[in-house]
C-alpha cells in the first residue's frame, strides 16, 4: 500500500478564496466584515466616505439588503471597528 496520495493530500494548503472569487493572500490585503445596520442612501454614503478616509484602507464594498459591509487594505481590523461605530454604534463584526 503507498502512501504518496496520503501525504499530498495532507501537504495541499488551498488558497484563501473570498465570496467574490477574489483571493487576498497574495495582496497582503486583510479583509473586514461588518454587520452594520444602514436605513437611508444617505447613510450609505456616509459610511463609505468615513471607511475610504481610514488609513490603509483599499476597497468598501456594502450590500445594503444583507447590512454588509466589507472592508479591504491593510487598515487593522480593530481601527476599522471603531471608524465604523462612530457613523454607526451598532456596528458589529460579521
Amino acid at each position: 500500500m503507498s502512501n504518496s496520495g496520503y501525504n499530498e493530500f495532507f501537504n495541499y494548503m488551498p488558497q484563501l478564496v473570498q465570496e467574490d472569487g477574489s483571493s487576498d493572500e497574495d495582496e497582503g490585503l486583510i479583509t473586514v466584515v461588518l454587520k452594520m445596520p444602514l436605513l437611508t442612501d444617505e447613510s450609505e454614503e456616509r459610511v463609505q466616505q468615513k471607511l475610504k478616509a481610514v488609513e490603509g484602507v483599499s476597497s468598501v464594498h456594502i450590500d445594503v439588503t444583507r447590512h454588509k459591509v466589507t472592508v479591504k487594505g491593510t487598515a487593522e481590523p480593530a481601527t476599522v471597528l471603531a471608524k465604523a461605530r462612530k457613523v454607526m454604534p451598532q456596528t458589529e463584526l460579521w
